[in-house]
């Protein structure tokens, strides 16, 4: 299946709470699905507790877990 991956999507503080975040995954649902894509993956900071819970308000639910190791 043809995914989407979105990553590190953020919205300036002063912005929020407008309807802008809404209308960015609209935007990207609409490009997905005329891409042939079947699902939508998003990467988050699992501290941005605020952002997960706007993400479930829109569909999205909470999958996988990942992992990052920083090289020097």
């Amino acid at each position: 299946m043809r995914r989407a991956q979105i990553e590190a999507v953020r919205v300036a503080s002063h912005l929020r709470g407008k309807g802008l975040g809404r209308q960015m995954f609209d935007d990207v649902e609409a490009r997905a699905r005329a891409a042939g894509c079947g699902l939508i993956q998003l990467s988050m900071n699992q501290s941005r507790i605020g952002s997960g819970r706007f993400y479930e308000t829109i569909g999205f639910t909470p999958s996988d877990i990942g992992f990052k190791r920083y090289l020097d």
